[in-house]
């Protein structure tokens, strides 16, 4: 009996064609009998990282014998920014950072009527850009996706079929920054009407790693006045890029950002010392930090110790790297098992039988 699964295995690794569906039988995205054609793209997971194999298989669907003149599958990662300075300035820039692709039919080959599977595998690179998007408003903001995208060029008078399936990619993480993981003020600025205030601001290591960030704060308060209380802050920034226009004005456009701050309202008396550990946590969604010749995205810490009114807060930054969230542990799944018992970023084998 045929079984009811997306992915339909492949011993030779060839392709071939599979014992016909019956309308209860046929895999989800499958169900379209009454159609004379249909694609459909299947992968053994939904995300993948750096250096994984990404193994799936496109199946073809038809009625009755055709002629193919060509059939292949493309796996492509795209960037694309968009934004705007003014009313004669937009920018809307692509450009392609990862492309294969894999040709199941090269020359015109007749097909008899029925499913047929072509099984694809795509080595990903160890440095990869990770799917994100990032929008202020509208469609200004920054993109990078990863899509499969097959198609099948028929013969005669039969329009050509294509079909994209989108994959999540995580990013490896940049090279750790040589940045120092400590900023501080030691030679505070005195005279009158100033408010010295000794502070310094430090992390453990340049590199966030599993979305949370112990910040070590301490603030020592050698004016006669009273200070306001404090700020720290993880930002992030990403700079869209567009390289025809250089380094002139309109070659950029910045995206400040807020990702998680601790604010305290308790009041520093003259001659006091604060001094604590403040653990930020950043939301798992945030995007990491990130390379390209159309987009950056960087993270710092930033910490402001708040003065009196008319009084120019002290301000301190310590440069950061968000990392991706790591590879969860690889679960053990049953040979055979149905997709919808496959947890989210496996991305071992499956082995589903036809029979």
């Amino acid at each position: 009996m045929v079984s009811n699964h997306h992915l339909i295995s492949s011993d030779d690794g060839n392709h071939r064609r599979a014992p016909d569906y019956t309308t209860e039988e046929a895999p989800e995205g499958l169900k379209h009998l009454e159609f004379d054609h249909h694609l459909h793209i299947s992968t053994e997971s939904e995300v993948y990282w750096g250096k994984d194999v990404v193994r799936g298989q496109v199946v073809y669907f038809h009625k009755d014998s055709i002629e193919v003149k060509k059939f292949e599958v493309k796996f492509k990662c795209t960037i694309r920014v968009r934004w705007s300075k003014g009313k004669n300035d937009f920018h809307d820039v692509n450009q392609v950072l990862y492309f294969k692709n894999t040709d199941f039919i090269t020359e015109k080959t007749t097909l008899e009527g029925g499913y047929h599977v072509f099984p694809f595998v795509f080595a990903l690179d160890q440095f990869v850009a990770g799917s994100m998007e990032y929008k202020v408003f509208a469609d200004y903001g920054g993109t990078v996706i990863w899509n499969l995208k097959a198609k099948v060029d028929r013969s005669g008078l039969h329009f050509n079929l294509k079909k994209t399936k989108a994959i999540k990619v995580i990013g490896d993480p940049l090279p750790l920054k040589s940045s120092p993981i400590k900023a501080e003020e030691t030679n505070p600025k005195t005279g009158f009407g100033s408010v010295p205030v000794i502070a310094s601001v430090q992390v453990e290591s340049s590199q966030i790693i599993d979305h949370r960030l112990n910040v070590m704060i301490r603030i020592e308060n050698v004016s006669d006045s009273e200070l306001s209380g404090y700020k720290v802050k993880v930002k992030r920034e990403i700079t869209l890029k567009d390289p025809k226009y250089g380094t002139s004005y309109f070659a950029t456009y910045k995206m400040p950002h807020d990702v998680a701050q601790f604010v305290s309202k308790e009041k520093i008396n003259p001659k006091d010392i604060v001094e604590n550990v403040i653990l930020l946590e950043i939301p798992l969604e945030e995007i990491p930090d990130f390379e390209s010749p159309l987009m950056d995205v960087v993270h710092f810490v930033y910490f402001r110790v708040l003065k009196p009114a008319l009084r120019s807060d002290l301000r301190l930054t310590i440069d950061m790297n968000l990392a991706p969230l790591p590879r969860p542990n690889k679960p053990e799944v049953p040979v055979g098992a149905p997709p919808s018992q496959v947890p989210v970023g496996y991305a071992g084998k499956m082995d589903i039988d036809l029979m």
